[in-house]
């Protein structure tokens, strides 16, 4: 019960910034945006949609840094008093900052993907099952776990100019491992989780090969991705708790 009062709290503290407005402007903006290039555009049902999507993907980091390094600003302005004084129970006040920030950026992915594939299917470019851009959501929001925790810690840490630097970064490697570069090494970089994972999907579908193998060595490559996620958020919410208060700003 304290915690759902935790998640109903971090809400309403978010209601009062731009952050809403952020995840439903946004993502309508830009599936317009790639729906009007595409009504025209003489590419590829696959060349489309893979390359709208790693766009997302691509963009998610320098995304999360600027939307935690927001909501990081609002404990700043009260001197983190409501982090560092819950005691013992501290861990959970970060977890339901993590979570309601996780679950504004689904709502934003569901957007952005279904708008898009809704549009698409208007446009006559093809119409794709509906399990496909599911999976492809999931894909997208799983890639951001690590990151939106990453992201806080370094906005807690240290200051939003180094979060929003580091997410610039994260977002060049990512958009540099959709090539080949990323081949065989993507899954133990955090960065690409979202913009590989879903290509990867997308390749898989979209691929004639369409079998077992890429299906397999897909799923070694999930399973690497989980457990250094788990590994490394667990590291974060152990800092967490010893945290006593930023000693950088900007």
């Amino acid at each position: 019960m304290q915690f759902i009062r935790l998640l109903q709290a971090e809400g309403r503290k978010m209601h009062r910034t731009l952050l809403p407005v952020i995840h439903w402007c946004l993502p309508a903006a830009v599936s317009l945006l790639f729906l009007a290039y595409y009504s025209f555009a003489p590419w590829s049902v696959g060349d489309m949609v893979s390359g709208y999507v790693e766009v997302l993907g691509a963009a998610l980091p320098l995304l999360g840094s600027i939307i935690c390094a927001v909501s990081v600003e609002l404990e700043a302005g009260n001197h983190f008093q409501v982090l560092l004084g819950v005691g013992k129970g501290r861990k959970r006040v970060l977890a339901a900052k993590w979570l309601v920030l996780l679950g504004m950026e689904f709502f934003a992915l569901a957007l952005a993907v279904g708008g898009f594939a809704a549009g698409f299917a208007l446009l006559g470019k093809g119409k794709l099952p509906l399990s496909l851009w599911m999976v492809v959501t999931g894909a997208l929001w799983f890639g951001s776990f690590l990151l939106y925790l990453w992201h806080l810690f370094l906005n807690l840490r240290f200051s939003k100019t180094v979060s929003m630097g580091v997410g610039m970064a994260e977002t060049l490697i990512s958009a540099l491992f959709l090539t080949g570069l990323g081949d065989g090494i993507w899954q133990y970089v955090p960065a690409s989780y979202s913009a590989r994972g879903s290509l990867e999907i997308l390749r898989i579908y979209f691929t004639e090969m369409g079998g077992k193998e890429i299906s397999g060595e897909y799923m070694r490559q999930f399973c690497v991705n989980l457990l250094i996620t788990v590994v490394l958020c667990a590291i974060i919410f152990l800092w967490f708790q010893f945290y006593e208060g930023r000693t950088c700003d900007d």
